[in-house]
């Protein structure tokens, strides 16, 4: 089975094993892709994804308020938490992301989409256009690192 990029990121990030190795692609190599990044928005998105240490949390939120800023967001403090929040977890509080609602009574799930995700199993975006700009720019970001490290990773 193969890993996504962010797959191995985030286990290079938790190993114990980082020796370097010729003709391996290990851990180390990919943290030392990750290194080579200029995406540090994109490294932390995908460290937010696994880790929620506050160092980072906060480097996100104040480059999102920043973007926001630039953006011309109104309350770019509120949008960008709401956003992080979300991004970090989009999963439907209703259906938990099953996409189905629940047989009353059972452990089973019926034939009718979610009500709430309309069946995409996702949260509801918050604060309409701006927080589909604002995550549609931390998305942009993560796939800016993700395709960093894929791209010094290809040569091996």
């Amino acid at each position: 089975m193969t890993c996504s990029t962010e797959e191995r990121y985030t286990s290079a990030t938790v190993t114990s094993n980082l020796r370097v190795e010729a003709d391996v692609i290990g851990p180390a190599d990919v943290l030392i892709c990750a290194g080579w990044s200029a995406s540090r928005m994109g490294l932390a998105l995908m460290r937010l994804h696994t880790k929620h240490d506050a160092a980072t949390l906060t480097m996100v939120h104040e480059q999102a308020v920043a973007q926001a800023v630039m953006m011309g967001i109104e309350r770019p403090h509120v949008v960008a938490t709401a956003v992080i929040a979300w991004w970090v977890n989009r999963t439907c509080n209703k259906c938990h992301g099953l996409k189905f609602e629940l047989i009353l009574g059972t452990p089973s799930l019926s034939d009718k989409h979610c009500k709430t995700c309309r069946g995409t199993g996702e949260a509801k975006l918050p604060h309409g256009d701006a927080g589909r700009r604002l995550a549609g720019w931390m998305d942009e970001c993560k796939s800016r690192a993700v395709d960093s490290i894929k791209r010094r990773l290809r040569p091996w």
